[in-house]
């Protein structure tokens, strides 16, 4: 990362109180040793549980077509967003191991007795916490952008102000004319600009309009979450299926096919 680019992070911290104190539980949970830059041009950020690493896209630090404002809060909210996978990492993979335990142990328990498995069920919890934990993370991004306009007007917060700059940043909000934009619907901000993430009601207002959006991911906006953690199921499914067909094969017990 250039000296420059470093500046603009540091800045976006310094101006972000919100933003601050989650990369610093995310630092001191041990779940972030870094940020970087990405090699995936069209990801605004993602986390790195390897490297434990929140990797920024070139376009999120520098991008001509945005205003030095833009800029500042499509970083913010994407550091904001980024800091709560970090710090939920953890819980994310341990989802996703329950659901490749489910898959080996039915395969084991369906060999030799049955034509096929039905892992729906399994799926869909697996599924369900993607969900909840994208919804988590994208108000997260928008609450450290409520608290970079807090500190630009000296702790006032003007919720028409957030709303228009959301755009930028999140498919949860909508500009209605040049001077107008609003909140996706059940989307509710304290005094201070702030969602609550203990309120389920809050957290399922994110998820329907960010993790549920049919237009959110890809180069031409055509996927969704929905489609791409999908991925994730048919590849541990195939992965722990392909495990045991070797297995199987050397025992004579062929595996059954799931559905």
């Amino acid at each position: 990362m250039s000296r420059a680019d470093i500046d603009k992070v540091e800045a976006a911290i310094v101006n972000s109180p919100y933003l601050a104190i989650m990369l610093d539980r995310a630092a001191a949970s041990g779940r972030l040793a870094g940020i970087g830059v990405s090699d995936k041009p069209n990801q605004a950020g993602s986390y790195d549980h390897r490297s434990r690493s929140i990797l920024l896209s070139p376009s999120t630090l520098n991008d001509p077509a945005y205003t030095p404002l833009q800029q500042g809060d499509l970083l913010t909210a994407t550091l904001g967003h980024e800091s709560s996978h970090a710090i939920r990492s953890v819980v994310a993979l341990q989802a996703l191991d329950r659901f490749a335990q489910t898959v080996q142990l039915r395969l084991q328990e369906s060999t030799g007795n049955e034509s096929h498995i039905d892992l729906t069920s399994a799926a869909k919890e697996y599924l369900n916490e993607v969900r909840y934990n994208e919804a988590l993370a994208e108000q997260t991004g928008l609450n450290a952008l409520a608290s970079r306009i807090r500190v630009e007007n000296d702790l006032s917060f003007d919720p028409n102000e957030f709303a228009k700059r959301a755009v930028m940043v999140s498919s949860c909000a909508t500009r209605e004319t040049a001077e107008r934009a609003v909140l996706a619907s059940g989307i509710r901000l304290n005094a201070a600009g702030y969602q609550d993430a203990k309120d389920p009601t809050a957290v399922e207002a994110i998820a329907r309009c960010y993790h549920d959006a049919a237009d959110s991911l890809g180069r031409h906006g055509e996927s969704g979450y929905r489609n791409y953690n999908g991925v994730d199921v048919i590849r541990v499914i195939a992965e722990r299926w392909h495990a045991e067909d070797a297995y199987a094969r050397a025992t004579a017990n062929p595996p059954p096919m799931s559905a």
